[in-house]
């Protein structure tokens, strides 16, 4: 069964606008200068406007915490700036974060990091509206999908209601469709569910099939990115239309604390040392994606990096493999 992502976002930014839940982490929040009773008589009116019976409920301790932090961050004075008061705690037009600028809702993305675990809460305004009878495996891959940023970017578009094309609501809609469609796929079978939405995602005008691994093996650029221990990784080999290849795209999944440590930038290092005397370049694609890149004339072949913040893809192929890169990353969630 696949989730809906007609009103997807519109349930998400209901529920997390009204949600939160305990979580360890210290916000990176400025200090500001206010007195003890003003800040003291303005969270016990901002509690109302955090506690909710919804949904997905919040208890009083929980509604405090935010209450208490966003107070601690932006100050008395700077919410009355903002038209939150005592005596209208709700803010201008019903909305507490309406009068707040990007600065200061980035402010208070970390102070719900240190009320809730962020991405466990937009799994769940995901999950609130999909079928009874969902896949596990297709919450295994929210669950990836959402860690390492994504589900603290989409609060903060969720909270200014100001969806950025390409942005981080954009990312979480592909993240659903390419969760979705995995748990539908066969040749899906075995492949980490964290994987799915850059392996399943369709490229107009061309064919994409997975690849196993070790049939890319004899390859010796391949041959250097290995799995292991919280790294796994998939290969798309992509066709044109006619039958001729166009890239071969590698999709390297990495889990930080399963792999010992290694990130994203450590493992793009690696493949990137073994273009030996070749120039790298960093490049901009169609799209606005940055990767870095270098060629090899002898061979007529190109390769190219794309680092996320877990996942890493490496295109290589004739130089429409420049094409195939620039469309799939206008297709899948950033990595």
């Amino acid at each position: 069964m696949r989730l809906n992502t007609a009103n997807i976002v519109a349930t998400s930014a209901i529920l997390i606008i009204a949600a939160c839940s305990g979580g360890t982490v210290e916000p990176q929040v400025p200090s500001t200068t206010t007195d003890p009773a003003e800040a003291a008589a303005l969270v016990d009116s901002l509690i109302s406007v955090f506690q909710t019976d919804g949904l997905m409920p919040i208890d009083v301790d929980t509604a405090r915490c935010v209450a208490a932090g966003t107070v601690e961050a932006l100050g008395v004075a700077e919410l009355s700036d903002a038209g939150v008061t005592v005596a209208d705690p709700d803010g201008p037009l019903n909305n507490f974060y309406s009068g707040l600028d990007d600065d200061q809702i980035g402010w208070v993305v970390s102070v719900w990091s240190n009320c809730a675990d962020v991405p466990e809460l937009v799994e769940r305004a995901l999950l609130s509206s999909g079928p009874e009878d969902l896949d596990p495996l297709v919450v295994q891959c929210l669950e990836a999908g959402l860690s390492a940023g994504l589900a603290e970017a989409f609060l903060a578009e969720a909270l200014t209601g100001d969806a950025e094309p390409g942005g981080a609501t954009a990312d979480v809609l592909r993240l659903v469709d390419g969760c979705s469609a995995g748990a539908e796929r066969a040749d899906m079978v075995g492949v980490a569910p964290g994987m799915w939405p850059w392996l399943t995602v369709g490229l107009p005008g061309y064919e994409a099939s997975l690849v196993a691994a070790g049939d890319l093996a004899a390859d010796e650029l391949v041959s250097v990115m290995q799995g292991g221990p919280g790294i796994d990784l998939e290969a798309l080999e992509v066709n044109t239309d006619g039958g001729d290849l166009a890239a071969i795209l590698v999709v390297v999944a990495i889990d930080q604390v399963e792999s010992g440590g290694i990130t994203p930038d450590l493992y793009a290092a690696n493949i990137v040392a073994s273009a030996a005397g070749a120039e790298i370049h960093p490049i901009t694609l169609p799209g606005g994606i940055e990767v870095v890149g270098w060629e090899e004339p002898d061979q007529e072949l190109i390769f190219l990096v794309w680092i996320g913040r877990r996942i890493v893809v490496l295109a290589t192929g004739p130089l429409a493999a420049a094409d195939v890169l620039a469309l799939y990353g206008d297709l899948v969630p950033a990595p």
